[in-house]
């Protein structure tokens, strides 16, 4: 898509800038270029930087540099390049910016109104394909994180099984009762008809917590 997207704006270059968590940055995820020596791999630029692609996700609108080299922000490298023209589009989709699009052109005044339009067009349906595959990779992960808990209910039905003293299948039940939840520490408290405790299973602590634990009815 990203050459489809080059071609589409007769662009020397388009780089695809995704943020990169809660540090404050983007990052070049993908690109293309027909530039020599053009690297893009491990660049990031501040979300506060003035630079059109920080801005066209900060202000959620397309940002066109038609005349690069008098840009305030310009990159002395770009320019050393030839980029003569630049354009950044926010990438979106439900009202939430996503990411941003940037391209370059070595002819000056290149982005005229109506290529922006038609690549803001575009550039609306990337941010619908990249919310669509966030949201299958995280299905994906809920999936794989069930299979992983069938697997280990399997296994502990298969240990439970063949463990003959009740004491020790307790505290297995328990510690894997604990794993699955991901929790600091599990119990198991079972009362006897008169309402005193008779068994009480924990695992995931020491020994003096255990027992403050049992004291504590936890």
């Amino acid at each position: 898509m990203m050459e489809e997207l080059r071609q589409l704006g007769e662009a020397t270059r388009v780089r695809l800038w995704m943020p990169t968590g809660d540090d404050g940055t983007l990052r070049v995820e993908a690109a293309v270029t027909t530039v020599p020596n053009d690297p893009f791999e491990g660049v990031t630029v501040a979300l506060r930087n003035e630079g059109i692609a920080s801005l066209a996700f900060r202000q959620r609108a397309p940002v066109v540099v038609n005349n690069y080299a008098s840009h305030p922000n310009a990159s002395a490298a770009a320019v050393e390049r030839g980029v003569k023209s630049a354009a950044s589009l926010p990438i979106s989709t439900d009202g939430r910016v996503l990411g941003a699009i940037s391209l370059t052109s070595s002819e000056r005044g290149h982005f005229t109104a109506e290529k922006v339009k038609l690549l803001s067009a575009v550039s609306d349906g990337i941010g619908s394909l990249l919310e669509q595959a966030r949201l299958h990779e995280t299905v994906q992960q809920e999936l794989e994180q069930e299979r992983s808990h069938l697997e280990t209910l399997g296994e502990v039905a298969k240990n439970l099984a063949i463990e003959v003293h009740s004491d020790h299948a307790l505290g297995y039940l328990v510690g894997s009762a604990r794993m699955l939840a991901e929790a600091q520490y599990a119990s198991l408290c079972i009362w006897d008809a008169q309402g005193n405790p008779a068994i009480n299973v924990v695992a995931g602590i020491s020994e003096e917590e255990r027992t403050r634990a049992a004291a504590e009815g936890a």
